[in-house]
């Protein structure tokens, strides 16, 4: 199983419970770096406290598992 599809099967009931949809998950190599990104949205859209809250979430979660 691919790292996205991993990261979007954990991370999927995390971004629902805090009232948004999971559209998409990249990782991605720039700059010799590593990146995972969650794509999400909500009705009348997400700010800046939605990411900070599923981020922490998702990463909650990971270290849990």
């Amino acid at each position: 199983m691919k790292v996205t599809e991993q990261v979007a099967q954990f991370a999927e009931p995390v971004v629902q419970a805090h009232g948004c949809t999971l559209w998409d998950v990249e990782y991605v190599r720039e700059g010799g770096e590593w990146f995972l990104r969650l794509y999400i949205d909500k009705d009348g859209g997400v700010d800046i406290s939605d990411c900070e809250a599923i981020s922490r979430a998702v990463s909650y979660t990971h270290l849990r598992a």
